[in-house]
C-alpha cells in the first residue's frame, strides 16, 4: 500500500524482476487505507517520520496483519546528518518500541542497520 503511484510501479518491477507472485500493491489515501487482516508480513521503510500521528497509523498497519504476522520498520536515526528529513520530524527509537509494545506486538528485535538508520521486528500476538 502506498500514497505513491511511482513507489507502487517501482515494488511491482522490482517484483517482476525477482519472480515474487504473491504480491499486491494498493494505491490508498493519506490517512484512510482499506482493512485486508490477511497480511503475513508488512513493510515500511522511512514511512512514520511522515505521518501526523504514528500510534494510530501503526495501530492501522498492524490491522491488517494476521495473527503471528510481522511488522518491519525502517526509519532515520533522530540525529543531525547531511542527509534525510530534519531532526525533528524523526522519531526516537525507544519511543517507537514503546508504542509497538503499547499496540500489543511481540517478540520486538531491534535490528542494527548502521549509523544513520535503524530497524525494527515484531509479530503480532
Amino acid at each position: 500500500m502506498d500514497i505513491s503511484e511511482e513507489m507502487l510501479m517501482e515494488v511491482q518491477e522490482r517484483a517482476k524482476i525477482e519472480r515474487i507472485g504473491n504480491l499486491e500493491v494498493l494505491k490508498v489515501g493519506e490517512k484512510s487505507f482499506p482493512r485486508i487482516e490477511s497480511c503475513t508480513f508488512i513493510f515500511m521503510a522511512f514511512v512514520l517520520h511522515e505521518v501526523p500521528e504514528p500510534k494510530a497509523y501503526l495501530d492501522n498497519v498492524i490491522g491488517n496483519l494476521k495473527s503471528g504476522g510481522k511488522l518491519a520498520i525502517i526509519e532515520w536515526e533522530r540525529k543531525e546528518m547531511p542527509m534525510g528529513p530534519p531532526v525533528e520530524h524523526r522519531l526516537d527509537k525507544g519511543a517507537l518500541l514503546k508504542t509497538l509494545e503499547e499496540l500489543n506486538l511481540i517478540s520486538v528485535k531491534d535490528i542494527n542497520l548502521g549509523d544513520n538508520f535503524y530497524g525494527l521486528l515484531a509479530r503480532k500476538k
